[in-house]
């Protein structure tokens, strides 16, 4: 179950066994910059679109799905297409990935997806420390309103690998340590 402060058996037994989420997470590997992935983009695209409507997820978490930008042009094919096709089975985009697009270069290529109602501002933030130089690093947050009146944070995040630093990966769970969790904790919506 989803732990939001109190013990299960503080929670009412109905609201426990009738309303759940079923979320999915997962890298979609489009990256404009290596050549690998290119030929099979949109084939892999499809394939996860229909895995999405065989399963019904409530919360779709999207990781590389990237926007690449040269200056004034950019490339957005992929995003436009499985934004076009969520929107279709009844999913609103939390945060503009747009946000995150450098000058040059990738954005942070998350996206989060959801059938729940959204409260508030979704946010996308860039971490502070990247030893990324073609891709924007960072995290989005996506608040979720449940069906007993409760707001469920969501954080959609793609960190530095472990191959990298570790210091690199530790700073940025820090950053959204500070950003989200210290902020629930104070209960500052900001």
């Amino acid at each position: 179950y989803i732990d939001l402060g109190k013990k299960e058996e503080q929670y009412e037994r109905s609201w426990l066994s009738t309303n759940q989420l079923k979320f999915l997470s997962h890298n979609v590997w489009c990256h404009y910059l290596q050549q690998w992935y290119a030929p099979s983009a949109r084939r892999r695209l499809d394939c996860l679109l229909n895995a999405i409507a065989q399963n019904g997820y409530d919360v779709v978490m999207i990781q590389e799905l990237f926007l690449l930008r040269i200056g004034p042009f950019a490339i957005t094919r992929n995003l436009e297409y499985f934004v076009a096709r969520m929107r279709m089975m009844g999913y609103t985009l939390g945060a503009d990935p747009r946000a995150s697009l450098p000058f040059w270069g990738q954005n942070s290529g998350l996206c989060t997806f959801s059938r729940v109602d959204l409260v508030g501002k979704t946010e996308s933030q860039s971490f502070l420390h990247t030893a990324e130089r073609v891709c924007v690093k960072g995290f989005v947050r996506t608040d979720v309103k449940l069906s007993n009146d409760r707001t469920l944070t969501i954080v959609n995040t793609h960190m530095d690998s472990k191959a990298k630093k570790p210091r690199l990966t530790t700073s940025q769970a820090f950053q959204i340590k500070e950003h989200v969790l210290d902020r629930l904790y104070r209960n500052d919506p900001t």
